[in-house]
């Protein structure tokens, strides 16, 4: 048998982070009754540069593309401007765009151990640091 050696996720300080959009992919998420399913977009991020270069993030967004959602917010932020009236949302264009991650550090609720969250994707401005 072979052995595995149990992986510890690798928290990174509170900050803004230079990073890249890996991937965006419909995520669902089951209840305890199998009826019970709400689908969200898993996004993970990579951050290029620095001493936590290469660590992926993942945050989550509802899947309702609307001014004023987080969805809206970190497409926008990708795309690195205003989002047009008629733009469709085409999830397959956003891995490879930089951004700028803004994450902090909290427990679990329901653990007690800390783990990272993503508080904002910011759009990346030109001149910044990083890869």
């Amino acid at each position: 048998m072979t052995g595995f050696v149990i992986e510890q996720e690798v928290i990174v300080p509170s900050g803004e982070y230079p990073a890249r959009v890996v991937s965006v992919h419909e995520h669902i998420v089951r209840g305890r009754l199998e009826s019970l399913r709400e689908v969200y977009l898993r996004w993970v991020f990579q951050i290029e540069g620095g001493a936590h270069a290469g660590r992926r993030l993942a945050g989550w967004t509802r899947p309702r593309f609307a001014r004023g959602t987080r969805l809206f917010a970190w497409v926008g932020a990708a795309l690195g401007h205003e989002i047009a009236a008629d733009y469709t949302l085409n999830t397959a264009a956003l891995p490879g765009r930089r951004v700028l991650l803004r994450v902090r550090v909290v427990q679990d609720d329901a653990t007690g151990e800390l783990r990272n969250q993503i508080v904002a994707v910011l759009p990346w401005a030109a001149g910044q640091g990083g890869a």
